[in-house]
């Protein structure tokens, strides 16, 4: 008798949408998804390839441009996880310092900078193994304008 509820329960699971109302996890492995949720979320999505054939997307928030970057691909597909990312370049060089400071007191951004002045904000999102429920996504690049927006304050960016 509680094998039959074993596999019962078993085939529930089994059968029971993923996210609710059946929604399919984002996974990087489809990067068109991700464009679309962009879109969807009042953000241009330029869906493009890197040099070295990965995908990537141009987008922009906060008045700022960013690339959303694919990784752990396999020529140019099933890739594993994305980085948000932008750069910045200052009239007057952005020093380690100022970066520094500002990655002190964050958590799921980083700040690097260059030897010429110039700095970086990423943000990195683990996709592996069947990705994340759309509502984690839209969190995640609702965060990552919060943290952009922040960081060029930090920097006094115009």
């Amino acid at each position: 008798m509680n094998h039959l509820r074993a596999a019962a329960l078993a085939a529930a699971v089994a059968l029971a949408p993923l996210g609710g109302a059946g929604a399919a996890n984002v996974e990087a492995d489809n990067p068109w998804r991700i464009a679309q949720i962009l879109q969807k979320e009042g953000y241009k999505a330029e869906l493009g390839a890197t040099s070295k054939g990965a995908p990537k997307i141009e987008s922009a928030a906060e008045g700022k441009k960013f690339t959303v970057f694919f990784y752990g691909c396999a020529n140019g597909q099933d890739c594993k996880s994305i980085q948000f990312s932008s750069g910045f370049r200052n009239k007057s060089p952005i020093t380690a310092a100022k970066v520094n400071e500002w990655n002190l007191g964050k958590r799921f951004a980083r700040a690097v900078s260059t030897d010429k002045g110039d700095a970086f904000l990423r943000m990195d999102v683990n996709m592996k193994n069947g990705g994340v429920s759309q509502a984690t996504f839209e969190n995640s690049l609702a965060l990552w304008s919060l943290l952009l927006a922040d960081f060029k304050r930090h920097l006094g960016w115009r």
